[in-house]
């Protein structure tokens, strides 16, 4: 998830918590292992740990100690989508949601594009949040526009979107399928 929809969480949904506070960073990967063997397990994750920072690839982390720590980390994943339900219920927000498969290379790149192209076209009352599932290279992109800025949303998203896709070999239909507009 990238730092909007941290942010997102921890502002809209009773609870939620942000486990870095003061030390932002602009993605927050969560990574889960199971195996047979507690300590062997808690090893391998903290080696892996070890081998990402040492290549500068993560610059913090925490790992969960128990189950109850596990739960409150991907509980702030899972309110990504309650919490953007929540925001658009409260201000009239129009919602555009597209679960797409992305190469990993183009992965966040769509999210950068539609940040750049509304604010090019000077499009207020938008926002870009990117989330989803890194190791099946499935993106959920969602953008919240106010009712006054809709229309020149749908402007800007409506082909953009499918020829971005496209242009790097990627797919509309990821983890929820295709749906019945596209």
């Amino acid at each position: 998830m990238d730092r909007q929809c941290l942010d997102l969480v921890c502002e809209h949904i009773d609870g939620a918590r942000d486990p870095f506070p003061g030390d932002v960073h602009p993605f927050y990967c969560l990574v889960e292992a199971a195996g047979s063997c507690a300590e062997h397990d808690m090893a391998k994750v903290n080696s892996f740990v070890d081998a990402l920072v040492l290549r500068d690839i993560v610059t913090d982390g925490t790992v969960a100690q128990d189950p109850a720590q596990r739960k409150r980390l991907w509980q702030l994943r899972e309110d990504i989508t309650l919490a953007l339900n929540k925001v658009a219920r409260e201000t009239g927000a129009h919602q555009h949601k597209y679960d797409v498969s992305l190469p990993l290379s183009a992965y966040y790149g769509l999210v950068e594009a539609f940040r750049e192209r509304f604010e090019t076209h000077q499009v207020a009352g938008t926002t870009v949040y990117g989330f989803g599932h890194v190791g099946d290279c499935n993106l959920h992109l969602n953008m919240l526009s106010l009712p006054e800025a809709d229309q020149s949303v749908e402007d800007l998203v409506v082909p953009f979107v499918y020829d971005f896709i496209r242009d790097v070999n990627g797919s509309i239909s990821a983890e929820h399928g295709i749906g019945r507009l596209k």
